[in-house]
């Protein structure tokens, strides 16, 4: 069993983060296409843990943008709007 765990990025593609299920080995790597992803997973060789926003807005959140502007650095990057 694999466990892959999905984030959208740029240029239609998707950062894939792959393990195995006790996390001893862990890889990255970035993909485009992800039939084959979801084909393990309908065959039951895969778990796949998509992060999807909750909501796109059309405007700025006052939440985001309060965010955006308090945290120090590094962490200030996780922090982003959907826009």
């Amino acid at each position: 069993m694999v466990l892959y765990g999905l984030d959208g990025c740029k240029r239609n593609a998707w950062v894939i983060a792959e393990s195995d299920l006790e996390f001893r080995r862990i890889g990255f790597r970035i993909q485009s296409d992800l039939k084959s992803l979801f084909e393990a997973a309908t065959n039951g060789d895969a778990i796949l843990v998509i992060d999807v926003p909750i909501g796109l807005a059309h405007e700025a959140r006052a939440c985001d943008e309060a965010c955006s502007s308090t945290p120090p650095a590094p962490a200030c990057v996780r922090v982003h709007s959907a826009l």
